[in-house]
């Protein structure tokens, strides 16, 4: 994973909470697509990452977190937003895949999402992204 992901992700976070504004980070765990999927999973994750970039706002950020995850950080996006966001990209990524593997992927691709100041999240924001830093 990009190291400045991160970074991108600790200003993000920095900035919501002294201008007292949203920011939220979800991942998206393709493990499940990767079962499914076989082999032909890891030749097509960067095209994956790629059409994601092109669905989302130049601002927000998507990286492939090891080998199983896609994280995304939406700045100024609140929880609900970012839900509505991670709903659509997931079927982008679900339909990519299929049509790239010649696989059936499964209907629902596991999704995490922790926001700021949102305290609805099982997680704190900081703790999610610490979390992600040692997965990554």
């Amino acid at each position: 994973m990009d190291r400045s992901f991160f970074d991108t992700a600790g200003v993000e976070l920095s900035r919501a909470e002294r201008y007292r504004i949203f920011v939220s980070l979800s991942v998206m765990d393709l493990e499940p697509a990767r079962q499914s999927a076989g082999e032909a999973f890891v030749h097509v994750l960067p095209e994956i990452l790629e059409r994601v970039r092109t669905h989302v706002r130049g601002c927000d950020q998507a990286e492939l977190v090891g080998e199983g995850a896609l994280a995304l950080l939406f700045p100024e996006t609140s929880r609900q937003e970012a839900e509505v966001v991670v709903r659509r990209l997931s079927d982008i990524v679900r339909a990519r895949l299929q049509e790239l593997t010649g696989k059936p992927i499964p209907e629902m691709i596991p999704v995490e999402i922790a926001s700021y100041p949102d305290t609805a999240g099982a997680k704190t924001m900081a703790d999610f992204l610490d979390e992600l830093a040692h997965r990554g």
